[in-house]
């Protein structure tokens, strides 16, 4: 479950026939590979000189790193 704390997970406990708390995978990039992208536009974005000064520049910017990230990895596997 993503939340584990306590009080959430005691109150999905007191609530158990109202819901159905369903398996949360482990927040791995290998099991989310959407992470692997922001990984590789976070650190081009950041290697940039000079970097987005603010929000109107950032699609400028993400649109960069996203021409440097290589196609075959956002393809979807046979």
């Amino acid at each position: 479950m993503c939340h584990t704390a306590r009080s959430v997970c005691a109150w999905f406990e007191e609530h158990q026939d109202e819901f159905t708390v369903l398996p949360w995978p482990a927040n791995s990039p290998d099991l989310n590979p959407i992470e692997n992208l922001w990984d590789h536009l976070d650190r081009v974005v950041r290697a940039m000189d000079p970097q987005p000064r603010n929000l109107a520049q950032l699609p400028t910017a993400l649109d960069v790193g996203m021409a440097q990230h290589p196609s075959e990895h956002l393809q979807k596997p046979n």
